[in-house]
């Protein structure tokens, strides 16, 4: 009917989950709790402390790893920024005496990598800190042109990453992580 149709238009829908979504009831009241009770710098307040040690105790067992291995940070930019330079910092800080270093870090990535990762990418290469093998992607079907040309453009002793979206957020495309 007409009013149903008009009805139906007046209640937003929300499309956008890529950049957010709406919490579950039960962590919207997890996060005011710590807010109301844990506001303090965990490096002076035990009762702070003792919060985020917990919740890092809990993601550690969530996804198998170590506490202490664990980097919590404000969200997917900081972390994708933090993961590029910390794969070429790693690199450059290998044991010199032994002569593990051969050349500059380099790096693999997809040409279509989101901002988060290609811009710092960019940065350290116009600073000339980093090598850069950009992975060609097919304008017709979004994904990566030729699985071989990743395995290709790896160096052995100086590759220090390979970053490549698992699926693409714009055009839909999945990366055969698989094949590789």
């Amino acid at each position: 009917s007409q009013q149903h149709k008009q009805e139906a238009t007046k209640t937003p829908i929300y499309l956008d989950y890529n950049a957010t979504s709406p919490m579950s009831s039960q962590s919207r009241d997890a996060v005011i709790e710590a807010m109301y009770t844990g506001w303090q710098n965990p490096s002076v307040c035990s009762r702070t402390r003792s919060i985020v040690e917990v919740a890092r105790k809990s993601v550690a067992d969530l996804i198998g790893c170590q506490p202490a291995e664990l980097i919590f940070t404000s969200g997917g930019t900081e972390s994708n920024n933090w993961a590029v330079k910390q794969a070429v910092w790693m690199y450059r800080n290998l044991d010199r005496a032994e002569n593990a270093i051969v050349g500059r870090p380099h790096i693999v990535a997809s040409c279509i990598e989101h901002d988060s990762i290609r811009k710092p990418i960019e940065r350290l290469l116009a600073l000339g800190l980093v090598d850069v093998t950009w992975l060609r992607i097919d304008s017709s079907t979004g994904a990566l042109a030729n699985v071989g040309d990743l395995v290709a453009a790896l160096r052995w002793r100086n590759t220090c990453l390979v970053t490549v979206m698992w699926a693409n957020n714009e055009t839909g495309a999945i990366f055969p992580i698989a094949e590789v």
